[in-house]
Order: structure tokens, then C-alpha cells, then sequence
């Protein structure tokens, strides 16, 4: 009888340990398999860190007719921070010189009245876009992270040419037309720098002078980024500015591009169409 009883007890242990083995494997197995993944997510997560630095801008392809009918538009891009007086006066000779030009103004957080003006402008309908960024967050003077609000905004829009300015800038000439001139007759020419003046010659060098007709430009391979033009199919090559390598000037947008021009070999043309008024009241001086 004890035999029969000790014989039932290990079968049935027997049995749960079986069941119990069998359960365990299932739970190891999805245990490492699961941490595999995670693994797998973790690479791919630094990957996207990394290629974050060099990102293609994504332009969306939409086959409408209604959108194919309409030309090109040109846009202008302008970073605002704590300057009412010369971005109100910025965006009336924009008005004067280029009529047909969209404005997109992104504000960094600004404290004074430039946010009450700009409201206006936008009431107006002076300004097509306004974005407002909180100061905290974002640096006046790193436009880099503006820029790339400005370009998401703008991927489903169909753009010809892309201009970029800071809010200080006095502009005395209109620019598209010669600036595309300039695109369409120099395969090399990448990009427009309209603004060039003693100071900028010191930082960025002429290596040649060239001429076409009666229009004398210098050409540059780096450029100064408080105003310029470029097609936005070129910018769309060279991707959006990186807005994570921390402070310094490799995390600006011009020497970022400036290295990208020179790894192609592309070139600078530099006409003086301004003035830059910020060289006496420099908001990025101020911060640092």
C-alpha cells in the first residue's frame, strides 16, 4: 500500500515538473527573445541619433493638377528675437523690393514689444507664417533649429527659391531675379551671399572674381548666413541644419553648409544688396 502511495506521489511530481519545465522554457524563451528586440530597438534608436546630424528635408510628392498649375513660390525665412522696430522696417523693404515673396517669421521668445508688432504684421497679412518659440528653449541666436520648423513647414509647398535672414538686415536692391540668373548660368554656384562687405571678406575669402553682364560678383567657397538665397532644390540635397551639436559654430547653420559646399565643391556668389545693422548690436554677443 505504502509503494502504491509513494509511486502515485512521483508520477504526479513527475508530471508537474513536466509542466512546470515546459512553462519555463516557453518563459525563458520569450524572456531572451524580447530583451532581443529591445536590443535590436536600441541600435536602431542610436543609428537615428547619429544620422540625426545629416538629415535629408523630406519633401512630400503630391500629384495634384490644381497645385501643378501654379508657379513656383519664393519664401523668405526670418529669425526674430527682441527687434520690433528693424523687422517691421525688414519686412517693408521686403515688400518694396520682392512683391510676390512669402514671409515666414519664426520668433524666438522675444520679451518686448517685437511680439505686439509682429502680431500686427501678421493681422495685416504682411507675414504669411508666424511661429513663436519660447525663449527658454531656444536660442536667439541659433537659427539652426528655426530653420528646420521653417523647412518642415514649407516641405508640401512647391519652392523655387529659398532666402534666409536675420532680423537685423537693411536690404537697398531686390535679389531673385539675379540671384536665379546667377543659379542658371553657373553650375557651380550654389548659393548667393547678399551680403558682403570689409568685415565679411576677412572671415570668408574671395578665390575669384567673376563678371556677367556688367554684374561683377565675388565668388566665395563659405558664406555668412544672415542673408542669402538659395534654390530650394539644393537645400533640399544638403539636408536640415543639425540642432543638436551644442553651442559652437559647427552647430550654425552657414559653417555647417559652408563644410557641405566645400566637401562638393560648390561656390559662394557674394553681392552686397544690405547692410547688416547688427554688428553694433549684436543679440548673440549679448548671450554669450
Amino acid at each position: 500500500m505504502n509503494f502504491i502511495i509513494i509511486l502515485v506521489n512521483i508520477i504526479v511530481l513527475t508530471l508537474f515538473f513536466i509542466l512546470f519545465h515546459k512553462r519555463t522554457n516557453k518563459l525563458l524563451y520569450k524572456y531572451f527573445e524580447f530583451n532581443k528586440k529591445e536590443i535590436l530597438n536600441f541600435n536602431t534608436h542610436i543609428g537615428n541619433i547619429e544620422n540625426r546630424i545629416k538629415r535629408e528635408i523630406k519633401v512630400k510628392n503630391v500629384k495634384s493638377n490644381i497645385l501643378n498649375n501654379f508657379s513656383k513660390e519664393n519664401w523668405i525665412i526670418i529669425t526674430s528675437f527682441n527687434r520690433g522696430e528693424l523687422i517691421t522696417k525688414l519686412i517693408d523693404s521686403i515688400k518694396k523690393y520682392e512683391k510676390n515673396i512669402k514671409i515666414i517669421v519664426i520668433d524666438n521668445g522675444s520679451e518686448d514689444f517685437t511680439l505686439e508688432k509682429l502680431l500686427n504684421l501678421k493681422k495685416a497679412k504682411s507675414i504669411d507664417y508666424l511661429l513663436l518659440n519660447e525663449n527658454n528653449l531656444i536660442p536667439q541666436w541659433q537659427k539652426s533649429y528655426s530653420l528646420v520648423q521653417a523647412l518642415k513647414l514649407l516641405e508640401l509647398r512647391e519652392i523655387d527659391l529659398i532666402t534666409v535672414s536675420d532680423d537685423d538686415i537693411s536690404i537697398n536692391s531686390s535679389w531673385l531675379e539675379t540671384s536665379n540668373h546667377l543659379f542658371n548660368t553657373f553650375d557651380d554656384v550654389k548659393l548667393v551671399n547678399l551680403m558682403d562687405d570689409d568685415f565679411q571678406e576677412q572671415i570668408h575669402k574671395t578665390v575669384e572674381n567673376r563678371t556677367i553682364d556688367n554684374l561683377s560678383f565675388k565668388v566665395k567657397e563659405t558664406f555668412n548666413g544672415a542673408f542669402f538665397c538659395i534654390k530650394f532644390d539644393t537645400l533640399v540635397k544638403l539636408g536640415y541644419p543639425p540642432i543638436n551639436e551644442g553651442i559652437s559654430d559647427s552647430s550654425v547653420e552657414d559653417w555647417y553648409y559652408s563644410r557641405l559646399f566645400k566637401a562638393n565643391n560648390w561656390k559662394v556668389a557674394a553681392l552686397n544688396f544690405s547692410n547688416h545693422l547688427g554688428y553694433n548690436n549684436s543679440k548673440r554677443e549679448a548671450i554669450n
